[in-house]
């Protein structure tokens, strides 16, 4: 299981857009009505965030040896070669989907938080929400998911992994594709955006 935490932290961040006044305004997922936040309380509200992730990825990872020292000592044999699978990957889809749920929940922290605060803005159109998620891909990054994908075909035809999965790194080059596309595409039809 792998998070990345920076990255989660600057997807929370994109929530709060500068007013240039030293105050900010929230918009949850970027497309809500707009309330504003002082700077204080953004970083408040990012610390917490940032804090909230990490207590729950050490918590799950306390679960996950958990599990396994469970279901180890149920083997009465102390191997690991004989926790039942099925078993050991219930409880891994359990445990995720309570972290998933949780880390959810403190994404929208700030809505809760601030839901009693008048809104000054409207929340965004489909265009604006389009434009902003656009906005925030970059060309570099998309080229380096179809590297991946392709380097992803040559490692899976070359038998280093399961011929099952041919079909997936085709799907992520052509998914690379259609978003830098989609990005251009939007790009040539606004380019004051």
């Amino acid at each position: 299981m792998a998070f990345n935490v920076p990255r989660m932290r600057q997807r929370f961040e994109w929530q709060f857009e500068a007013t240039g006044e030293g105050g900010y305004l929230y918009r949850r997922n970027w497309k809500a009505a707009a309330i504003p936040v002082t700077a204080e309380e953004r970083d408040r509200f990012i610390r917490q965030y940032v804090v909230r992730i990490y207590i729950i990825l050490s918590v799950m990872v306390v679960a996950v040896t958990v599990l396994l020292g469970v279901l180890i000592l149920g083997t009465g044999t102390g191997a690991v070669a004989k926790v039942p699978r099925v078993q050991f990957l219930a409880g891994m889809v359990a445990i995720s989907l309570v972290g998933t749920a949780l880390m959810l929940w403190i994404y929208g922290s700030p809505a809760r938080a601030l839901q009693d605060r008048a809104a000054v803005a409207d929340a965004r159109s489909a265009e604006e929400v389009r434009a902003v998620i656009l906005g925030k891909m970059s060309y570099g990054r998309l080229a380096f998911v179809a590297l991946v994908g392709a380097a992803s075909v040559i490692h899976t035809i070359n038998g280093h992994w399961d011929r099952r999965w041919i079909v997936l790194p085709p799907l992520i080059v052509l998914f690379a594709a259609v978003q830098a596309f989609r990005k251009w595409r939007f790009e040539s039809e606004h380019p004051d955006s």
